[in-house]
């Protein structure tokens, strides 16, 4: 069984004495390779040398800031929209059902009457 233990901040793979080590070592390479990853961003930011750079990755964190905030948004619109939609959805079933449900009834009367032959 895999023990899957994960660091609280970046959620990079831990060892775990329990798992077997072909598996660890698979676990231990992820883990630095995305540490390898993050590293490689703060290299690049801490290389940044004007002020126009600065400037620039301001915006860009802005913008991103500014569309993970449109992107929350759209989505309590579109969970609005489903809930709505599942809520019509199951009032049309619970109609149809009536619906079944009445005409069954026709049916059962008129069940003896297509016997008899009229």
């Amino acid at each position: 069984m895999l023990h899957d233990d994960k660091t609280p901040h970046l959620q990079l793979p831990l060892p775990h004495q329990y798992n077997t080590l072909e598996v660890d070592v698979l676990r231990i390479r992820a883990a630095l390779q995305q540490l390898d990853g993050h590293l490689s961003g703060i290299d690049a930011l801490l290389a940044i040398e004007s002020e126009e750079d600065l400037d620039t990755l301001h915006e860009i964190v802005e913008a991103v800031k500014l569309a993970h905030q449109d992107i929350a948004a759209l989505q309590a619109l579109v969970d609005t929209e489903i809930a709505a939609a599942i809520a019509t959805v199951e009032e049309d079933i619970s109609a149809l059902q009536g619906e079944l449900s009445a005409t069954q009834g026709e049916l059962s009367a008129l069940r003896p009457l297509i016997y008899a032959g009229l």
